[in-house]
C-alpha cells in the first residue's frame, strides 16, 4: 500500500504472461478532492513508442474493490472522479 495519499508503486513485470501483458504492475491510493473518497487502486503500465520514436508509459487504473469480486463496477464504485 502506498505510504501518502495519492500515491502509488510501480514495479517492473519480469514474468509476462504473454506479449500484451503489462510491462509494470502495482497499486495507488487516490482521494477524491469533490467527495473525500478514498479508492484503492490497480495499476497497469505498457512501454509502448510514438511514430517518431519517443517511448511512454501507457498506464491503466482498475478498482480493487471490483476485481475482488469479479464484475463490472456499479455506478457509485466508479472512480469518483
Amino acid at each position: 500500500m502506498p505510504e501518502y495519499p495519492n500515491s502509488g508503486t510501480l514495479f517492473r513485470e519480469d514474468k509476462k504472461a504473454k506479449p500484451t501483458s503489462p510491462d509494470y504492475k502495482g497499486q495507488a491510493m487516490l482521494d477524491c478532492p469533490h467527495c473525500a473518497r478514498s479508492v484503492e487502486v490497480r495499476l497497469s503500465g505498457w512501454i509502448k513508442t510514438t511514430r517518431t520514436g519517443a517511448k511512454f508509459l501507457s498506464l491503466s487504473f482498475r478498482s480493487k474493490a471490483v476485481e475482488r469480486r469479479g464484475e463490472a463496477p456499479a455506478a457509485d464504485e466508479r472512480l469518483p472522479f
